[in-house]
């Protein structure tokens, strides 16, 4: 049913991060197509770490690092976010 998620994820490379001032949000716009998603600090985070240099778990330490919260909790939450960024074509496929 759902794809299976690349242990070391990249992002496409035509994404544009921009953080928008006065909130806790950041707008990512595809310069392929024009889309654009706007994503809160931590989907962003997550996101900006999909370079193929880390893996779901360095993602998921960082998180916790950064948060001091529960690991278990924080892989269930960046697997549904990788997850989501698959599903909207933020992610390169896998090959």
């Amino acid at each position: 049913m759902s794809q299976a998620l690349p242990d070391y994820p990249i992002r496409r490379d035509s994404l544009v991060f921009e953080e928008l001032e006065n909130t806790q949000e950041v707008m990512v716009t595809d310069n392929a197509d024009g889309s654009s998603l706007s994503l809160n600090l931590i989907a962003s985070s997550v996101l900006e770490s999909c370079d193929g240099q880390h893996s779901q778990q360095d993602i998921v330490e960082m998180i916790c690092e950064t948060l001091d919260a529960d690991a278990k909790l924080v892989h269930q939450d960046v697997t549904a976010i990788l997850e989501e960024f698959s599903m909207f074509g933020l992610l390169q496929n896998a090959e």
